[in-house]
């Protein structure tokens, strides 16, 4: 038994020497974005509008002509926001870059990122925010790409994993041998004569234990996102031992290409009443004459979603995808991203989320003292005494 942790206590070793910078990162800057939403609206009340007295949006054709005349019509929008009634519609200007650079990194993998937010009843210009450069969105690439694009994907995807092998073995080598050992792994005894080391030692142990299984639902649900293998895996899990895809219905180009006066306006008004509890809604518009409306609708934390195309010849509605339509696996899938920021559970689980994130970033500095503190135990020497000899 005591080789078995000697061994897992060198992978713990190893891996947290391997990944430690990258998962500091990672929890700083995902303690950062767990609250990114109510940050924003705080600092940003142009999220909530008045209630018009005729409660009439304008139509979405004048809205985002009123938003691309703001760039003299250079950048085309790529789509509209819906955030909930009397809030702010938000028209969206997004091109990947297609140059090749010697070095990638996110400076240079865009073209530009816009966000243009108007009033929907008088169509007033709120804020013409740069999105690429915004705060949050900053944070956010940082925690998934570490700004390096593709690179930075494939380092977060294994430090990711390392750290959650580092939460296993780390509840392993922390499991009690005796009443002693529990009280010890689970309470702080620290007097005025507690030296620090011993102080870092128990901030390590003990709350790298209570945050851990917190922890490696947030890590779980990274690595969904990181490897395929991972994302078919869990959802094996959830339908019982068996591969459920649903199949949604292929979009088929209208053949009578006859375009419908004002399609865009119709999407923009029958999303309210289609959806009248939606948080969330985006319309997508298309990229040539060929491509549809896409729509994406949220309700609740990712409960109820809805994806649908509108072919913009036809005009006709094709149901590609809705959240009751999924198999367990498929749901679990959708709410990803709501278990990963702790938001599924609400507030509570927000700051769950956010606390377990910053212990996150403290396992690595804790446990790099720890270790830097015992290298320097057994580099420094030894004092022996002398004899002398008398004659």
């Amino acid at each position: 038994m005591k080789k078995v942790r000697k061994l897992l206590a060198k992978i713990h070793l190893l891996l947290g020497l391997f990944s430690g910078f990258i998962v500091f990162i990672i929890g700083i800057t995902g303690s950062i974005w767990v609250f990114h939403k109510e940050i924003t609206a705080f600092f940003n009340p142009i999220e909530l509008i008045p209630e018009h007295p005729n409660n009439q949006y304008l139509p979405a054709e004048e809205l985002v002509s009123r938003a691309e005349a703001i760039f003299d019509d250079q950048f085309r929008a790529q789509g509209i926001i819906m955030k909930g009634k009397h809030k702010a519609i938000t028209v969206q200007f997004l091109k990947t870059s297609e140059a090749k650079h010697t070095f990638q990194w996110y400076g240079n993998s865009l073209d530009y990122f816009y966000r243009v937010h108007l009033n929907p009843y008088s169509g007033k210009i709120l804020k013409i925010e740069n999105t690429q450069w915004e705060f949050f969105h900053v944070v956010q690439m940082i925690h998934t790409t570490l700004f390096l694009g593709h690179v930075g994907t494939i380092i977060i995807s294994f430090s990711v994993l390392a750290f959650v092998i580092l939460l296993f073995t780390g509840i392993v080598l922390w499991w009690p041998v005796n009443k002693k050992a529990l009280k010890l792994g689970t309470s702080f005894g620290w007097t005025s004569k507690t030296r620090w080391r011993r102080k870092n030692y128990d901030l390590h142990k003990i709350l790298g234990f209570y945050s851990s299984w917190i922890s490696i639902v947030i890590a779980v649900t990274g690595l969904v996102w990181a490897f395929k293998w991972v994302d078919s895996g869990v959802q094996w899990l959830a339908n019982g031992g068996q591969t459920i895809v649903s199949k949604p219905v292929v979009y088929k180009p209208s053949s009578t290409m006859k375009t419908v006066h004002n399609g865009l306006d119709k999407i923009f008004d029958s999303i309210p009443k289609q959806y009248p509890n939606a948080t969330y809604a985006f319309i997508s518009l298309p990229k040539d004459s060929i491509a549809p409306y896409y729509t994406y609708v949220r309700e609740h934390e990712n409960i109820n979603e809805y994806i649908a195309s509108y072919d913009q010849h036809s005009g006709e509605r094709v149901e590609l995808s809705s959240f009751d339509k999924l198999s367990i696996g498929e749901k679990i899938r959708s709410l990803n991203y709501s278990i990963h920021v702790g938001s599924i559970l609400g507030v509570p689980g927000k700051i769950l989320a956010f606390f377990a994130s910053l212990i996150s970033a403290s396992l690595p500095v804790t446990g790099f003292l720890i270790w830097w503190g015992r290298r320097k135990r057994k580099k420094a020497p030894t004092r022996k005494r002398v004899t002398s000899k008398t004659s």
